[in-house]
Protein backbone atom coordinates (compact mmCIF):
# COMPACT_ATOMS: atom_id res chain seq x y z
CA UNK A 1 0.00 0.00 0.00
CA UNK A 2 0.93 3.33 -1.15
CA UNK A 3 1.35 6.56 1.85
CA UNK A 4 1.18 9.96 0.91
CA UNK A 5 3.34 10.92 4.20
CA UNK A 6 5.29 8.47 6.22
CA UNK A 7 3.53 9.58 9.94
CA UNK A 8 0.85 11.38 10.86
CA UNK A 9 -0.61 13.21 13.80
CA UNK A 10 -3.33 14.56 15.42
CA UNK A 11 -3.56 17.06 18.40
CA UNK A 12 -7.25 17.74 19.79
CA UNK A 13 -7.08 21.21 21.66
CA UNK A 14 -9.22 22.73 24.21
CA UNK A 15 -8.40 26.36 25.46
CA UNK A 16 -4.40 25.09 25.37
CA UNK A 17 -1.84 26.93 26.53
CA UNK A 18 -0.11 27.94 23.57
CA UNK A 19 3.36 28.54 24.65
CA UNK A 20 3.25 24.41 25.50
CA UNK A 21 1.05 23.85 22.91
CA UNK A 22 4.11 25.54 20.65
CA UNK A 23 6.36 23.14 21.69
CA UNK A 24 4.28 20.16 21.31
CA UNK A 25 4.19 21.39 17.73
CA UNK A 26 7.99 22.43 17.38
CA UNK A 27 8.57 18.94 18.62
CA UNK A 28 6.61 17.03 15.98
CA UNK A 29 7.74 19.32 13.04
CA UNK A 30 11.10 19.04 13.65
CA UNK A 31 10.73 14.75 13.03
CA UNK A 32 12.65 14.17 9.69
CA UNK A 33 10.33 12.36 7.94
CA UNK A 34 7.32 13.03 5.61
CA UNK A 35 4.65 14.16 8.18
CA UNK A 36 1.53 15.89 8.07
CA UNK A 37 0.01 17.60 12.11
CA UNK A 38 -4.45 17.26 12.46
CA UNK A 39 -5.04 20.18 14.96
CA UNK A 40 -8.37 19.61 16.27
CA UNK A 41 -9.93 22.34 18.20
CA UNK A 42 -12.81 21.75 20.80
CA UNK A 43 -12.08 25.45 21.75
CA UNK A 44 -15.40 27.50 21.73
CA UNK A 45 -13.60 29.63 19.40
CA UNK A 46 -10.88 30.10 16.30
CA UNK A 47 -8.45 31.37 18.33
CA UNK A 48 -6.01 29.80 17.85
CA UNK A 49 -6.09 28.89 14.61
CA UNK A 50 -3.57 31.86 13.02
CA UNK A 51 -0.49 30.78 15.36
CA UNK A 52 -0.38 27.22 13.11
CA UNK A 53 -0.72 28.57 9.65
CA UNK A 54 2.63 25.83 7.91
CA UNK A 55 2.52 23.68 4.85
CA UNK A 56 2.73 20.31 7.40
CA UNK A 57 -0.56 21.22 9.53
CA UNK A 58 -3.89 21.18 8.73
CA UNK A 59 -5.83 23.10 11.54
CA UNK A 60 -9.94 21.30 12.08
CA UNK A 61 -12.42 23.89 14.30
CA UNK A 62 -16.09 21.50 14.35
CA UNK A 63 -17.60 24.15 16.23
CA UNK A 64 -17.94 22.79 19.53
CA UNK A 65 -16.29 20.33 21.59
CA UNK A 66 -16.74 17.16 20.25
CA UNK A 67 -14.28 15.25 22.70
CA UNK A 68 -10.74 14.21 22.94
CA UNK A 69 -11.83 10.34 21.21
CA UNK A 70 -13.84 11.80 18.53
CA UNK A 71 -11.56 14.48 18.12
CA UNK A 72 -8.89 11.95 17.46
CA UNK A 73 -11.33 10.06 15.19
CA UNK A 74 -12.32 12.99 13.05
CA UNK A 75 -9.58 12.64 10.72
CA UNK A 76 -9.66 9.31 10.11
CA UNK A 77 -10.85 9.64 6.86
CA UNK A 78 -8.05 12.18 6.13
CA UNK A 79 -5.36 9.69 6.88
CA UNK A 80 -2.77 8.82 4.04
CA UNK A 81 0.11 7.14 6.32
CA UNK A 82 1.29 4.27 7.58
CA UNK A 83 1.53 5.93 10.89
CA UNK A 84 -0.13 8.16 13.28
CA UNK A 85 0.22 9.53 16.65
CA UNK A 86 -2.33 10.32 19.33
CA UNK A 87 -0.49 13.37 21.18
CA UNK A 88 -1.68 15.70 24.20
CA UNK A 89 -0.84 19.33 23.75
CA UNK A 90 1.71 19.04 26.25
CA UNK A 91 4.93 16.89 25.69
CA UNK A 92 7.78 17.43 23.89
CA UNK A 93 9.72 14.69 22.33
CA UNK A 94 13.61 15.00 20.30
CA UNK A 95 13.24 14.75 16.64
CA UNK A 96 14.76 10.97 16.94
CA UNK A 97 12.86 9.50 18.66
CA UNK A 98 9.93 9.06 16.28
CA UNK A 99 12.01 7.71 13.60
CA UNK A 100 14.03 4.94 15.56
CA UNK A 101 10.43 4.00 17.18
CA UNK A 102 8.89 3.37 13.58
CA UNK A 103 12.27 1.30 12.11
CA UNK A 104 11.72 -0.76 15.76
CA UNK A 105 7.74 -1.18 14.64
CA UNK A 106 9.10 -2.24 10.96
CA UNK A 107 11.93 -5.15 12.07
CA UNK A 108 9.65 -6.58 15.17
CA UNK A 109 6.48 -6.86 13.52
CA UNK A 110 5.23 -9.28 16.61
CA UNK A 111 5.46 -5.83 18.29
CA UNK A 112 1.85 -4.62 19.07
CA UNK A 113 2.08 -1.36 21.53
CA UNK A 114 5.18 0.53 22.50
CA UNK A 115 5.18 1.86 26.07
CA UNK A 116 7.51 3.90 28.55
CA UNK A 117 7.64 2.56 32.02
CA UNK A 118 5.02 4.14 33.90
CA UNK A 119 1.74 2.70 34.72
CA UNK A 120 -0.41 5.32 35.19
CA UNK A 121 -3.17 6.41 32.92
CA UNK A 122 -2.60 10.32 33.04
CA UNK A 123 0.17 9.66 31.73
CA UNK A 124 0.94 12.31 28.80
CA UNK A 125 0.98 9.67 25.44
CA UNK A 126 1.78 9.03 22.30
CA UNK A 127 -0.10 6.08 20.61
CA UNK A 128 0.86 4.74 17.28
CA UNK A 129 -1.94 3.75 14.81
CA UNK A 130 -1.04 1.77 11.78
CA UNK A 131 -3.50 2.97 9.01
CA UNK A 132 -2.73 -0.14 7.37
CA UNK A 133 -3.90 -2.81 9.71
CA UNK A 134 -5.82 -0.52 12.52
CA UNK A 135 -3.41 -1.32 14.81
CA UNK A 136 -2.93 0.67 17.96
CA UNK A 137 0.71 1.16 18.72
CA UNK A 138 2.04 2.67 22.20
CA UNK A 139 2.60 5.38 24.25
CA UNK A 140 5.67 7.08 25.46
CA UNK A 141 6.80 9.48 27.71
CA UNK A 142 8.55 11.91 24.84
CA UNK A 143 12.14 11.25 26.09
CA UNK A 144 14.52 8.83 24.38
CA UNK A 145 14.91 6.66 27.31
CA UNK A 146 12.21 5.17 26.71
Amino acid sequence: MSFKYEITATIVLHHENLVILQKTVDSFLKIPLNKKLFLVDNSATRSLQNFFIHKEIEYIFPGKNIGFGKGHNFVLEKLNSKYHLLLNPDIEFTATIIPILINQLEKDKDVAFVSDNRTTWFDRALRFFESGKNRLFGSLRGKDTC
